[in-house]
């Protein structure tokens, strides 16, 4: 005893039976919602994009940013081409000191890269406000939650493990790790 079921319904092992043309409308529903958060998510990085480019001294070709990401005295700091900077990245430079990034870099989730601090060796009135340029060559990684401090030149090449304080220059070519970093190994 079969029944004619038609050509709009399919059986369904769950709940009996369903019709095709509802399942095609919620399939093509989901298609056009993927798709509309798609274009909005382009357009936003755009707008980031051109936001970033009139607030940076310099801002190269291709470079990307993963909101959210904080950028203090933004006319300090310049990015050279392809650059990436990932989520909760903050770049803070102090009192007009500078911080310049090269090409192809990646700057990892919470990766903090610093021009200031206090000077601890002035106790009164207050501690002194010190601030130093902060120079990231090309090729460079940093990897999630690393921090740069004031007066860091990190080389070509250079890769920082994740969670690593860099208080000295690290050269060209090396993997540096630790608090404070220290190098592990040449990498070429």
């Amino acid at each position: 005893m079969e029944a004619d079921l038609g050509k709009s319904t399919l059986p369904c092992p769950r709940r009996g039976r369903f019709n095709q043309k509802k399942m095609c409308i919620m399939s093509l529903s989901q298609h056009i919602a993927r798709h509309t958060l798609r274009l909005v998510r382009g357009a936003k990085r755009r707008c980031y994009r051109v936001w970033f480019a009139t607030q940076l001294r310099a801002l190269g070709t291709g470079c990307q940013f993963c909101m959210p990401v904080y950028i203090m005295d933004a006319h300090h700091i310049s990015l050279g081409d392809r650059v990436t900077l990932n989520e909760l990245v903050l770049l803070q430079s102090c009192e007009g000191a500078q911080i310049n990034i090269g090409s192809d870099v990646t700057l990892s989730y919470g990766s903090m890269v610093l021009t200031g601090g206090l000077d601890i060796e002035q106790r009164y009135p207050a501690h002194q406000h010190v601030s130093q340029d902060v120079c990231i060559e090309d090729g460079v990684w940093l990897g999630a939650r690393s921090i740069v401090l004031p007066g860091v030149h990190i080389r070509q090449g250079a890769v920082i493990a994740a969670g690593s304080v860099v208080s000295k220059d690290i050269p060209a070519d090396t993997l540096a790790a630790g608090v404070p970093a220290k190098i592990i190994r040449k990498l070429r």
